[in-house]
């Protein structure tokens, strides 16, 4: 193990680690320390989906229950909702108990990408990935620091899955130690382990796992005569069992194959009218969402953006920064390809002729390529399903796990920033060396900058914070503990309440709504006394004035904090 000495005065300090490990070691803290601050000043903003995962960490830290997916959502493991429930258990219940786990997950991811990095390419481009993700813009902090299940948790172990994957390629036809053997066959529990947790955290992440299984075939194979596949297969049933339990309960039509079908589907569209939501899936994805994963601040949606809705001089300036950014996302995706493409045919084809250093050469390129290759088709992916047309900012998360391929997408620069091999003048030399170390400079002075700006927002998030505060504060002074709403306010308002607060989900014209949880559904309509909470100038408010105007029920009916309230006398 490498060591580094530090001096204080006359006292000399060896530290068990590496000089790059210290640097991670410190990168990793530093995005930590930035997200807790960030989570201690209440941003982000909440909503009903995390109020969602707040009353499973309740229902499971207090109530007994084991869910094994999110409320009403047959795809969306529940690690984050156990992480939450430990929390509440240790320091009560709280938005920022529910989310502290995520940042220790996504520590985790770091030290993953940190490992996955290191074997791939190097030790120091390893820490400038670090460096970026460290950082970034309102819309990837958003993504990491909020409860919405299955996201976090899924990077962490896709990008530890394709270490994983990585080593055991590389040291295949290295000579083997009976250590070695076992610690092999320890990755390959381990990787079968990470795949089952992602089936069931995220289905989105299959690309990743079916990229760093055709490593293993592609390289492991000699494998498949050891025990290697047995303990492959041991782990994918240990990582994969709450989605197995699930599945021999669930029916044809809700398991987790129709489910992952369910989600990139169009239903029962046309060719023609699926070939028109390809085009512009394709066209929100490189005008919007791809802009908004890859860390660009104040991404402009729909409305505001060129041949999505959008128009004037304001939607040209959106259409041309945000193409741009995507343009320079497959610029670098493309010169990426093309240097692991050139590094493969460059090699010896037979197995034979490669010299183990040609060979690691081969593996690592392969791996390269492949991280490129898993990114492009989870791009494809949200193209194909409806999300990418209808939400393609909100929806964007569906793409977030191309974050794993930060280091591929980079190497191009960093490749050209180190000022290695001969170059033909002066001028070729600043342009292959200077100006990618601009490059790279620029795009982590974006991310760094996104991150300052996050800042700027928590006052605003602050005073959000306190009105809705206020407004469970006036609901529990009225008496008020079972109530009717839309779905926006429903999970907040019954978590924020830390489940004081019961209630039931109603569409605009006051019949059954978006129920995740059916037991509010008995709850609530079984008591004559409960009141509805309606934002104030919706439909709802006009709907449930015609039918105070039919039945001629008494009700006192308060408004407040941007809502009416209608409690029966």
């Amino acid at each position: 193990m490498s060591e580094t000495s530090l001096k204080i005065g006359t006292v000399h300090i060896r530290l068990p680690m590496s000089k790059p490990g210290l640097g991670a070691l410190g990168l990793i803290a530093l995005a930590t320390a930035l997200r807790i601050a960030l989570l201690s000043q209440g941003w982000p903003h909440t909503n009903s989906d995390e109020g969602t995962y707040g009353m499973m960490a309740i229902n499971i830290a207090f109530h007994g229950e084991h869910p094994i997916f999110m409320y009403g959502q047959d795809y969306m493991g529940t690690t984050q909702a156990y992480l939450g429930a430990v929390m509440f258990h240790l320091f009560g219940i709280s938005l920022f108990n529910l989310r502290i786990g995520l940042v220790l997950l996504f520590a985790l991811f770091m030290y993953a990408m940190y490992l996955l990095t290191s074997l791939l390419y190097t030790k120091g481009m390893a820490l400038f990935t670090l460096l970026l993700l460290a950082f970034g813009s309102s819309y990837m902090m958003y993504r990491q620091l909020q409860s919405l299940g299955g996201w976090i948790e899924t990077l962490f172990f896709g990008a530890l899955l394709y270490f994983l994957a990585s080593w055991l390629a590389l040291t295949a036809r290295q000579e083997a130690t009976r250590a070695r053997r076992l610690l092999r066959l320890l990755a390959y529990f381990g990787w079968g382990a990470l795949v089952g947790l992602s089936l069931w955290s995220n289905v989105v992440i299959a690309p990743f796992l079916l990229i760093s299984g055709l490593l293993l075939l592609i390289f492991c194979w000699r494998d498949m005569r050891s025990w290697a596949p047995v303990l492959l297969i041991a782990g994918l049933v240990v990582g994969g069992l709450p989605l197995i339990i699930y599945n021999l309960q669930a029916t044809p039509l809700t398991n987790s194959w129709a489910t992952l079908l369910k989600l990139f589907s169009s239903g029962g569209a046309t060719t023609q009218s699926r070939l028109f939501y390809l085009a512009r899936g394709t066209l929100s994805i490189l005008l919007i969402s791809l802009p908004a994963i890859a860390g660009k601040s104040n991404t402009c949606d729909v409305s505001q953006v060129l041949f999505l809705g959008g128009s004037g001089p304001g939607a040209l300036k959106c259409t041309l920064v945000q193409g741009a950014w995507s343009l320079a996302w497959i610029a670098l995706w493309v010169s990426s390809a093309f240097l692991a493409f050139k590094m493969i045919l460059s090699l010896p084809r037979q197995v034979a002729a490669r010299s183990p250093e040609q060979q690691e050469a081969l593996v690592r390129s392969y791996a390269r390529l492949g991280l490129l290759i898993a990114a492009i088709l989870s791009l494809i992916l949200f193209a194909l399903s409806p999300s990418s047309t209808l939400y393609p900012y909100l929806s964007s998360r569906y793409m977030l796990f191309v974050w794993i391929a930060t280091p591929a997408l980079i190497y191009p620069l960093w490749l050209g920033a180190g000022g290695t091999g001969q170059q033909a003048s002066k001028v070729v030399t600043f342009f292959h060396i200077y100006a990618r170390r601009l490059m790279l400079l620029f795009i982590a002075l974006l991310f760094f900058v996104g991150t300052v700006n996050i800042f700027q927002e928590i006052p605003t998030t602050q005073g959000n914070n306190a009105v809705q505060e206020d407004f469970i504060d006036h609901l529990e002074s009225l008496g008020i503990v079972h109530i009717y709403s839309d779905y926006w306010t429903c999970e907040r308002v019954m978590f924020q309440s830390a489940g004081k607060i019961t209630c039931f989900t109603i569409d605009e014209y006051l019949n059954t709504g978006y129920e995740r949880y059916l037991p509010n559904k008995i709850i609530v309509t079984s008591d004559p006394k409960s009141s509805y909470v309606l934002p104030q100038n919706t439909f709802f408010v006009k709907a449930m004035a015609n039918r105070v105007a039919h039945t001629h029920r008494p009700y006192r009916i308060y408004i407040f904090d941007g809502y009416v309230i209608y409690q029966p006398v």
